[in-house]
């Protein structure tokens, strides 16, 4: 079976310090998810 059709389980972390900073600048800090989709021909 091809892997790159297997789900993949990816996990991402910014320090809550980070947040904080942009925050107390007025920002909004959102989670942003993507997808990287590689096809080798």
């Amino acid at each position: 079976m091809d892997n790159s059709l297997q789900p993949h389980n990816y996990s991402s972390y910014i320090a809550a310090s980070y947040v904080k900073f942009y925050e107390s600048a007025g920002a909004r800090v959102v989670p942003v998810l993507y997808v990287v989709v590689v096809v080798l021909v």
